[in-house]
């Protein structure tokens, strides 16, 4: 059977002294054992910490007893771990207690056999290292035999020394064993003891503690080598001075061995070694290799060596998690979340700040702060269909308030009364506004708790439990940056970066950890976009000259002037357009900003060059659109256009404009003579499709976009292309005046559309594609155009504008729109782009809230084409069933028609990796870069980059793999 950290479990007793071992791994248990102070009985660490068992032993009037823990007591911890298919169950030595029959006895209660209990044959910190090592082992997957070799190793070979300041405490407690004899003489000589064969054993006899650490570093300096392998965990009882004494020769002696724990000893031990106790133990990982004398014939195979990391693991699908069923994990894969990779890489979106932890009594109101109490009572209230307010009474010694949380009606169930919990938030007017809250501990209202972007079906606190259990694959992660270039920028491991990322103790930590994962980003961004520059001096494209009398003839005919921005891009595309370097230049606008203009203005200088122009765009629809806007202007300059799509065939041959879908590229169609190019929404095609158009040609490209992006993520994404931007409308268009309401009011905005179309305007209303139980996304659109024929715009004409629409019928409904033979346009996102209706003047948007933010401000710009004064209506659920990035969505939406300043909001409210989500290259996955923030970042990594074009290692493959995606030489 392969053991793993998803199908096995650790169960640990208290005397391991790890009681955060639970918190570090998910698959942990510890189980505690009692302590008595005369008829006072507490449970170690749970109820009674170390630091306060010592206050009490230094006022007993007599010596604590210890006992064990019922076989009920480890018959609960295994039932807990019913999910997992193996339960190590790991103790102190059985000479030194009978922990380990109880646990025996419950895996017999059990009544099956995953539950292996193995004895430490030692205790304390022993047991705590002896459990990291198998976790590691669990986490690239070992064997029941290897677990059982790794034991054995490390009863035999390990280092263990400890030191007591009398041996009172074991005599009284009888735990010294065969060290039975030394009591008498050793009563006021510092003895340096083992643990041998679970029993006590003395090693040697000093006077004082400097001399017994002399002994101590002698000992381990002969018994180990300076190697990272080494491994070595301190404890001790109350003398951290002493511990830090410890851990300081410990790394004098051996600068390279890794210290994974510093325990204090708990009240169990600490009842028995005494006040005053300080030890250690040490082990040297074992690695085996093939040893052989040198020959001409390989090895079979070399073993992977410890530490070496496994990036096979990091693809393992969440539902290999424990928690993760199949419904959770259709939910994660609508947040991206697929692989461990992903979990890993999910980047929190701000950290829970500091806050003061206030008693209920002296909450200020709209105060962030933390408050602790108990559940008096709760209640479920249910105002409306899709709403569920909690509410619960909570009560500390000051007083009492109400907490509302809303939508969490599950919670109920958790809140019973007398039920611990910590709440930050806010105190409002209604009560005490839960953000975040933690049950019995402290966790998400933590200090600098990580929060997630997440959804209404996955919350971020949900997200942070799998993120805790996907860090133990951290190590996993491979680090492709070469070692001179980590040193000279004095970065942090990759996989150290990882784990601050998600467990900062601080917001710096955090943010360093973000720096360093963001310029491996930017460093494999800026080195392909390097190696594509270099790849593309090579090739030449046919220079255009000047512009000449056909495109003077074409201002002409424009009716209105243009604008400074179109002036301005057409000057950097004549420029562009004379050379013999293949133009590159990326037009972004606004939309309405007037992009069309300037494109075929570009295609019109390869026609004045006697050559050609094509024009590609994603949909039927927007091609038809194209067409119908630039086939007139070029009828009257006397030049051919044709439309080519999948459902449609022009005469291509002797059309010098071709305009077309993806069927420009297909086989049969000939562009041999080429000279210019405009890609538009070049990021909707798919990188096979962009490249086929250009292949075994060099023309100048013109790539638009109606999807602004924020300047310095443009010229950075498209760090190979030119960037030239139209912010500007014509003069002659107004702003669009937008109004956000909920369903309650939908009635009024109906109104108002019907108003404008009893005055002659036209009108579209905008349905999110969901899909209705049993039904197709076409069936559920058609259900609501009928259902607004029947409702609120019966008696109008009304059309429906579906995805699912033969192109035929597609056309000619858009030529009844356009012809004013319908009133309303009912339509899915289909037209979101390439409609241009100048008589329609209002726009209902059907649960906005259910829109991005971009995707919102396109379908906008269906209306105010024209000029008159135009209206978009957003309609969503009540504000306080949103979720706070649903509400900056639209507010933001109301407050500004600019794309460029919402673009600007849609990188900070949905983060970078996001909103580049939509382009179809690799680039999407900049999953920590904050482009307003790293532009000092991005210049290391150019100034980086130019020395890496040639560098062959893991980071270029990371290169070929993004920019492969990218359909760039890189």
């Amino acid at each position: 059977m392969n053991l793993t950290t998803e199908n096995t479990a650790i169960v640990v007793d208290s005397t391991a002294d790890f009681p955060e071992a639970p918190e570090r791994f998910p698959n942990w248990r510890v189980v505690p054992l009692y302590v008595r102070f005369g008829e006072e009985s507490f449970r170690d660490y749970v109820e009674l910490a170390p630091d306060a068992f010592y206050e009490r032993l230094r006022r007993a009037e007599q010596t604590p007893t210890t006992s064990q823990p019922t076989p009920a007591d480890f018959l609960t911890a295994y039932e807990e771990l019913a999910g997992y298919d193996r339960i190590l169950s790991l103790h102190i030595a059985g000479k030194l207690s009978g922990t380990i029959e109880s646990a025996r006895t419950a895996a017999r209660m059990l009544g099956d056999d995953r539950v292996r209990t193995i004895d430490s044959e030692s205790a304390s910190v022993a047991i705590a290292m002896l459990g990291l090592a198998i976790q590691r082992r669990l986490e690239h997957g070992t064997t029941d035999e290897e677990i059982d070799e790794l034991a054995a190793r490390y009863r035999d070979n390990a280092g263990l020394l400890f030191t007591v300041d009398t041996f009172e405490y074991l005599v009284r407690g009888g735990r010294v064993g065969r060290a039975r004899g030394w009591a008498g003489e050793l009563l006021h000589i510092k003895p340096i003891l083992t643990i041998k064969e679970g029993e006590v054993v003395p090693v040697k006899r000093v006077r004082g503690n400097r001399k017994a650490f002399l002994e101590f570093a002698s000992a381990f300096e002969a018994d180990t080598r300076d190697s990272p392998s080494l491994r070595v965990g301190l404890a001790h009882a109350e003398a951290p001075e002493r511990a830090e004494a410890l851990r300081k020769m410990v790394r004098e002696a051996r600068p390279s061995a890794e210290i994974e724990q510093i325990a204090t000893l708990g009240p169990v031990l600490g009842a028995h070694a005494g006040p005053g106790t300080v030890g250690f133990f040490w082990f040297s990982r074992l690695i085996v290799v093939p040893r052989a004398f040198a020959g001409e014939k390989a090895p079979a195979g070399w073993p992977r060596l410890p530490g070496t990391p496994r990036p096979e693991s990091l693809e393992r699908p969440l539902s290999t998690l424990t928690g993760v069923g199949p419904a959770l994990e259709k939910k994660l894969a609508k947040l991206g979340l697929r692989t461990v990779r992903d979990l890993l890489e999910h980047r929190p979106h701000r950290y829970e700040t500091a806050v003061p932890e206030r008693r209920i009594a002296d909450l200020l109101a709209g105060e962030e702060a933390a408050i602790a109490g108990e559940v008096r009572r709760v209640s479920v209230r249910r105002p409306r269909r899709n709403l569920a307010i909690v509410q619960a009474r909570v009560a500390d010694e000051s007083g009492e308030i109400g907490a509302v949380w809303f939508n969490q009606a599950w919670l109920a169930e958790r809140l019973q009364p007398g039920t611990r919990v910590r709440l930050r938030g806010q105190l409002e007017r209604n009560g005490f506004k839960v953000r975040s809250y933690d049950l019995n501990g402290v966790s998400a209202t933590a200090d600098f708790a990580p929060v997630y972007p997440a959804s209404e079906e996955v919350t971020p606190k949900r997200l942070r439990g799998l993120v805790e259990r996907a860090l133990v694959f951290a190590r996993d992660v491979p680090d492709p940056l070469p070692a001179a270039l980590k040193a000279g920028e004095r970065l942090p491991l990759r996989a150290d970066a990882l784990v601050a990322l998600h467990r900062p103790r601080s917001l710096d930590e955090g943010e360093e950890a973000r720096r360093r994962l963001a310029f491996d980003e930017l460093l494999v961004l800026q080195v392909g976009l390097a190696r594509t520059r270099a790849g593309r001096a090579a090739t030449q494209a046919r220079p255009l000259g000047r512009p000449g009398e056909l495109t003077a003839r074409y201002r002409e005919l424009l009716p209105f002037e243009l604008t400074p921005d179109q002036e301005h891009a057409i000057e950097e595309i004549d420029h562009d357009l004379a050379r013999e370097a293949p133009m590159q230049r990326l037009l972004q606008g606004d939309v309405g900003s007037g992009k069309t203009v300037v494109a075929l203005y570009a295609l019109l200088r390869a026609v004045g060059a006697s050559l050609r122009g094509a024009l590609m765009a994603p949909t039927e629809t927007l091609a038809e659109q194209h067409f119908l806007t630039i086939e007139p202007l070029c009828s009257q300059l006397g030049v051919p256009v044709a439309l080519l799509t999948g459902s449609v065939k022009s005469d291509v041959e002797s059309a010098r404009i071709v305009v077309g879908t993806h069927a420009l590229i297909q086989e049969g169609v000939e562009l041999d003579d080429l000279a210019v190019a405009v890609v538009d929404e070049q990021h909707r095609f798919g990188v096979e499709q962009r490249k086929a158009l250009v292949e075994g040609r060099a023309p100048h490209v013109l790539h638009m976009t109606a999807t602004p992006i924020p300047r310095t993520l443009a010229l950075t994404l498209y760090g190979d292309l030119s960037v030239t931007e139209i912010a500007k409308p014509p003069a002659s268009r107004k702003p669009i005046v937008t109004s956000w309401v909920t369903a309650e009011k939908s009635s009024e905005a109906y109104r108002r559309l019907r108003k404008h179309l009893d005055a002659g305007r036209q009108a579209y209303v905008v349905c999110p594609l969901i899909e209705e139980s049993g039904t197709s996304v076409a069936r559920a659109a058609e259900v609501e155009a009928e259902r607004l024929r029947r409702g609120e715009l019966k008696g109008y004409r009304v059309g429906l504008m579906h995805g699912r629409l033969r192109p035929a019928d597609r056309r000619a409904l858009m030529a009844a729109f356009v012809a004013r033979e319908l009133d309303v346009l009912v339509a899915t996102t289909v037209i979101e782009v390439g409609v241009d209706v100048s008589n329609a003047t209002i726009m209902i948007v059907q649960e906005a809230d259910r829109f991005g933010l971009a995707q919102l401000h396109q379908l906008r710009g269906r209306v105010g084409r024209g000029v008159e004064q135009s209206y978009c209506l957003l309609i969503s659920r009540a504000h306080e069933e949103l979720t706070d990035n649903a509400q900056a969505r639209l507010q933001a939406l109301v407050d500004s028609t600019d794309g460029f300043e919402l673009a600007e909001k849609d990188l900070e409210l949905r983060g970078e990796g996001q909103l580049l989500g939509t382009r179809q290259s690799g680039l999407s996955d900049l999953r920590f870069v904050h482009w307003r923030r790293d532009r000092p970042l991005l210049e290391r990594a150019r100034t980086a980059a130019d020395s890496l074009v040639e560098y062959e290692g893991p980071l270029a493959e990371d290169v070929e793999r993004v920019f492969a995606s990218v359909g760039a030489t890189a």
